[in-house]
């Protein structure tokens, strides 16, 4: 939780709302990171008491006392939501998705791109609603709902609660390039998987080395073949 949800995911959305303009939003967001920032101090005391009581020493209002004196805390199921857990899951998985395009396929960091959802007629007011988050957090200066059929041409794509995100490519990298990059990829592994291949259905090797170095040899042909598979998928997209 403390570095998935709050440092990760959390934080970094709080720092669309320290930077909006809106002193009382920021405010609020503010409080919120304390509070739950204390809930972690506290919940890590035991465990880690020297540091936790140092940087509650940070934190705590006057009159407050020392973390080690402070009340155990108590659970209430009320304070859980579970449309909004459910809802903020969505936006964490469209955020992943276009986060992971961008990465497969090289985008450079400083460029903003565009997404068209396709079947986001369900989520559109929940994504609308949050886009600025969205944009911030995946790199995005549109989002677009279409009902085309048809794919947008070389575009990259992802599934998220039956959405289809697609992230259109051109602009945002050099296709020549990427194509040789990748192209240079894939003939390397080529080599690499048909060597692994060998060494694996070797009998020698089998009986006469450690099972774990076996299993290392295996798994790592099983990354190859997939990572492969990507390239191959990159380059049809490219193409």
């Amino acid at each position: 939780f403390t570095w998935n949800d709050y440092c990760d995911w959390y934080i970094e959305i709080a720092k669309t709302r320290f930077n909006s303009g809106d002193s009382q939003n920021s405010k609020i967001a503010q409080k919120i990171s304390v509070k739950v920032l204390k809930v972690i101090l506290t919940l890590l005391h035991p465990f880690a008491p020297f540091i936790t009581e140092e940087l509650w020493s940070y934190f705590k209002v006057d009159g407050e006392d020392d973390l080690i004196v402070t009340s155990w805390l108590s659970s209430d199921d009320r304070n859980y939501d579970r449309d909004t857990f459910q809802n903020f899951e969505i936006i964490k998985s469209t955020i992943s998705a276009v986060r992971m395009i961008r990465t497969k396929m090289n985008v450079p960091n400083n460029k903003k791109s565009r997404i068209i959802i396709r079947n986001g007629k369900k989520f559109e007011t929940l994504i609308q609603n949050n886009d600025k988050i969205i944009k911030t957090l995946a790199g995005i200066k549109n989002i677009d709902f279409s009902d085309d059929e048809e794919r947008p041409e070389k575009s990259a794509s992802a599934i998220v609660n039956m959405m289809e995100i697609f992230v259109p490519l051109d602009g945002l990298i050099d296709f020549d390039i990427e194509i040789k990059r990748l192209t240079k990829r894939l003939n390397e592994l080529d080599k690499h998987v048909i060597s692994a291949e060998k060494k694996v259905s070797n009998e020698n090797f089998i009986k006469r080395a450690p099972k774990d170095i076996v299993a290392h040899e295996k798994q790592k042909l099983e990354d190859m073949k997939i990572e492969y598979s990507l390239i191959k998928q990159n380059l049809d997209i490219l193409s």
